[in-house]
């Protein structure tokens, strides 16, 4: 299947970059950016099941999600945290 370019395409951006800004400005008090990407992986889906997106952007946002919760864990393992 080939994805060109398309207005469609440029909505779903828009709407893979805005709503998870919106959603974690009214979720949280202090902006933060493992939340903006978990809701970013959040409508990535609700995006690839409509087949706006290909399947390849969900599989990158997990991976990211991933390496951020380990990055994470790491630094609070290492300031005595857990």
């Amino acid at each position: 299947m080939s994805y060109d370019l398309t207005y469609s395409i440029l909505v779903g951006i828009g709407i893979l970059i805005g709503l998870p800004l919106l959603l974690t400005f009214y979720s949280e008090e202090k902006f933060n950016v493992s939340t903006v990407l978990i809701y970013m992986c959040i409508i990535n889906a609700f995006l690839v099941s409509t087949g706006l997106f290909p399947m390849w952007t969900q599989i990158m946002f997990l991976i990211i999600v991933a390496a951020l919760g380990i990055i994470e864990l790491k630094s609070n393992k290492s300031n005595g945290v857990i």
